[in-house]
């Protein structure tokens, strides 16, 4: 079972069960011999209840990694039968727990089992995780391909769970609320005691879900589109501002000329003069120019003034800065999502690692 591709599966089997305190306090008898044995490893059949789920996933070419998260008592005895079915001991995660009081829970045992996997597997970012309790087994008409193929239709993570019978304990099982038109679970609590939330749920729910992994392209593409929007802006907004304003350029309707080493202005003339002779400039020279001349024949261009085709506004200036801020932000905030949830950049933001001494 070394594919690179297919579901990863946790099992969780690092409880202290009554049942393995009560072979321990058998005195004698066949019980005697079970004594010591942690509970996912009692035989069921001829066989430990294991060696069950070991042998229906070897043959289940849906998963190909498996990895057992136990706790510090029994951590050598799951280590021995995973080195006897050929699963290095890599893959046997020990919690540190000793005793009932020090065990971390369902939730955190469930999450150091993924850590331990992406460790080991260089990021499961694109695979499915199957979580299901070591020692339950279920019916012999359980199957999982039908269960993955129903996930894969409705989409998202998984949990299962049946109706509730007479027979069945909230205060020892899992209970679920279920909505009646989607079917999906909208509250769960884990074996409550009487007059706490979730006594009276109508669904029971063993310990077997299907986590979908996290889908960081869903929470990049808005972000991305965001950061292109603020860009166009910018670009559009780098147009306007920061536009010296135009100076007047002096009014070529009064000509002068030198006079007795200093400047004196032209009297006007009342007579027509002839149209200058053009004829020796180029045609492309005098594209865009007017030809002006005084009385005595000398001529020059005349160049229009500078003129603004659109005047800046006072608030094109704040608008600038306000978006280049929101547009430095969202940049920042698109990136430290983009690297805070890249196993190749150290994993997920806040992960909690530290909790677990990794």
């Amino acid at each position: 079972m070394a594919r690179s591709d297919g579901q990863v599966c946790i099992v969780l089997a690092a409880g202290f069960s009554n049942v393995e305190r009560e072979l321990e306090q058998a005195s004698h008898g066949p019980l005697r011999e079970l004594a010591g044995l942690p509970k996912a490893l009692l035989p069921v059949a001829g066989k430990p209840i294991l060696d069950h789920w070991w042998t229906y996933l070897s043959q289940h070419r849906a998963v190909s990694e498996i990895f057992i998260v136990c706790n510090a008592i029994r951590y050598k005895q799951f280590e021995r039968w995973a080195t006897a079915k050929g699963i290095d001991v890599s893959r046997v995660v020990n919690t540190g727990a000793t005793a009932p009081r020090s065990g971390r829970g369902v939730l955190r045992d469930v999450e150091l089992g993924i850590r331990r996997a992406q460790q080991t597997l260089e990021g499961i970012n694109r695979r499915d995780v199957i979580v299901f309790a070591g020692d339950t087994l279920f019916f012999k008409d359980f199957d999982l391909g039908r269960i993955l193929d129903f996930r894969a239709s409705k989409g998202g993570s998984l949990l299962l769970y049946y109706q509730r019978r007479e027979v069945d304990n909230p205060s020892q099982r899992g209970m679920c609320e279920v909505d009646g038109k989607t079917t999906k679970v909208v509250s769960f609590a884990e074996k409550p005691e009487p007059r706490q939330r979730g006594h009276d749920f109508s669904f029971v729910s063993p310990l077997f879900y299907i986590l979908e992994p996290h889908r960081r392209s869903a929470a990049l593409l808005p972000a991305a589109l965001a950061i292109c929007s603020v860009l166009a802006a910018l670009c559009q907004m780098s147009s306007l501002a920061f536009v010296p304003a135009a100076q007047l350029a002096r009014s070529p309707s009064v000509a002068l000329r030198a006079e007795g080493g200093g400047l004196k202005e032209k009297e006007e003339v009342n007579y027509d003069l002839p149209s200058p002779d053009t004829s020796i400039l180029g045609k492309r020279s005098t594209v865009g120019q007017t030809i002006d001349q005084d009385k005595r024949g000398n001529m020059w261009a005349v160049i229009s003034p500078t003129r603004r085709q659109q005047e800046q506004g006072q608030w094109d200036t704040p608008i600038f800065f306000a978006l280049l801020f929101v547009g430095t932000w969202a940049l920042i905030a698109f990136f430290a999502v983009w690297t805070g949830n890249d196993p190749r950049f150290g994993g997920g933001i806040g992960d909690g690692a530290g909790d677990f001494g990794i």
